[in-house]
């Protein structure tokens, strides 16, 4: 990080070793890089992996979209989540037409990062005493650190992965790197936890275990919608399940189609509604 005294506003510049573990090369470490996933079975298109090795995962592939389009890692983070973790469609698209995939994510500029600025006056926030820095977004509002840091901590105590600039109307995204400047170690940490919970949520070649107490997480080894979609957890006695709709089965419902597993379900329903008058 440099500081540009010589000009009126002051500017980080994010700087990023490739030997660092964690996205933004701060003290922050959050991601164990060391960890081997699982290999594919001949038998299985679909691993079981630890949430480590899951972490793995979803930063080799922040830094697969980082390295190809040439954005900060939290510019790739939010435009990944934009195509649901499909780093394949994601840089099909960036490449075809940057402008609109950055607006289709609410982003206004390919490097964006969280600017400090001299100002003089009272935070619109608190009210409270005179500022000497004022923390300024690409969308120009901007506030005290401590009010940021309150404003975070509310945000990742809510359950948002997603942090947006809290002026009224307003779109702007806090990035990774936002996070962890105007932040605690402990408030990064659970914003990167809640990074990986949507990882594996909002992407369609992911989902948890259903078994009781079970911490696994299922993963296609391909995007191809057409391969199997059961799992088997051996951690929970060779349970088989449904990536796709979550059924649990012994497979599941292979080799029929969740859409068509859905379609039965409502007929044998309506069926019993009318058996029933």
């Amino acid at each position: 990080m440099t500081i540009d005294t010589d000009e009126e506003d002051y500017e980080y510049e994010y700087e990023y070793d490739d030997d660092d573990d964690d996205f933004s090369g701060g003290k922050h470490t959050h991601f164990a890089a060391t960890i081997e996933v699982s290999q594919e079975t001949p038998d299985n298109s679909i691993v079981m992996l630890d949430t480590e090795e899951i972490n793995v995962v979803m930063k080799r592939r922040v830094e697969d979209v980082t390295s190809v389009l040439g954005v900060l890692p939290g510019v790739a983070i939010v435009l990944l989540k934009q195509f649901q973790w499909n780093h394949e469609r994601l840089v099909e698209a960036y490449l075809a037409n940057p402008g609109k995939a950055l607006s289709a994510a609410k982003l206004q500029y390919e490097r964006q990062g969280i600017v400090p600025k001299r100002k003089k006056g009272l935070c619109e926030i608190c009210y409270e005493s005179p500022i000497k820095l004022c923390y300024t977004l690409p969308c120009r509002h901007g506030y005290c650190k401590s009010c940021w840091e309150g404003y975070i901590e509310n945000e990742i105590i809510e359950g948002s992965t997603d942090i947006i600039c809290p002026k009224d109307s307003c779109c702007g995204i806090l990035l990774l790197e936002d996070v962890q400047v105007l932040s605690t170690p402990k408030l990064f940490n659970d914003y990167n936890t809640l990074q990986l919970r949507n990882f594996v949520t909002a992407n369609p070649s992911t989902r948890w275990c259903p078994g009781a107490g079970c911490h696994k997480i299922a993963m296609k080894q391909s995007f191809n919608t057409t391969i199997d979609n059961v799992a088997c957890c051996k951690n929970c006695d060779d349970l088989y399940f449904c990536i796709t709709c979550n059924q649990i089965g012994d497979p599941s419902h292979a080799p029929v189609a969740c859409r068509e597993l859905q379609q039965w379900k409502n007929k044998c329903e309506l069926e019993s509604k009318n058996a029933d008058w």
